[in-house]
């Protein structure tokens, strides 16, 4: 990313951290109101201006999720629709995944890594679902998330950085965590360093096709190799 790209970003983050708790606390209370409400009203306005905020900062992903949300919210406040604790929850999943689509953008990493982009897919099938008056409904999965990340040939500081927050999203997401190290073929310090935070934060992976000088490292380091 360019410093202006990172400078939004940031302006947009600043942005979120106003707007979220609005729709956290008013989406906990929704189940109890009884008809239109100012406090639901209020929910659309701040939907509606991280929407504005991630179109300016050029997030598609947030203002898909922002926009569906604010039109579900639109929906209840018309009456249009009636929102059970079910609908409730998943669109706390919806307010929680905008934060999880923006944690780990940074100066190496432009965009979600594949298994968020499908757990940010299943999530607003959820939502416009809810929009569309069916609470309660299956969500079949076009792919099952592998959580399968491919080691570089050479893992320098830039490499372990953009895989440091491709695992921190998918640890958010949850779900088991393998590195293929197949490619692998200089161990470096970075390296090293990358999976003893990975250790450090209690973040359970496992490593497979290692080189043999990687895989008794990592042995050593109690991680589990295959």
């Amino acid at each position: 990313m360019s410093d202006d790209e990172l400078m939004m970003l940031e302006l947009f983050r600043s942005e979120l951290d106003t707007h979220m708790p609005v729709l956290t606390s008013g989406l906990l209370s929704l189940e109890k109101i009884d008809g239109p409400s100012t406090d639901v009203n209020g929910m659309m306005r701040a939907a509606h201006s991280i929407k504005g905020a991630a179109r300016i900062a050029g997030l598609p992903r947030v203002v898909e999720v922002a926009h569906e949300l604010e039109d579900c919210l639109t929906a209840a406040f018309e009456r249009k629709i009636t929102l059970t604790p079910e609908s409730v929850d998943h669109l706390l999943r919806a307010v929680d995944l905008l934060k999880i689509l923006t944690d780990f953008l940074g100066e190496h990493v432009r965009d979600v890594g594949p298994d968020t982009a499908q757990y940010a897919a299943d999530i607003l099938d959820r939502v416009k679902a809810i929009r569309a008056g069916n609470p309660t409904f299956k969500v079949v999965a076009t792919r099952k998330p592998s959580g399968t990340f491919s080691m570089p040939a050479v893992l320098d500081h830039a490499a372990c950085e953009v895989l440091r927050q491709q695992v921190q999203q998918r640890h958010a997401i949850g779900g088991e965590i393998i590195f293929d190290a197949s490619a692998v073929r200089d161990v470096r310090h970075s390296l090293v360093a990358f999976i003893s935070t990975l250790l450090h934060n209690q973040i359970s992976f496992s490593v497979v096709s290692p080189a043999p000088e990687f895989a008794s490292l990592m042995r050593l380091l109690g991680v589990r190799v295959s």
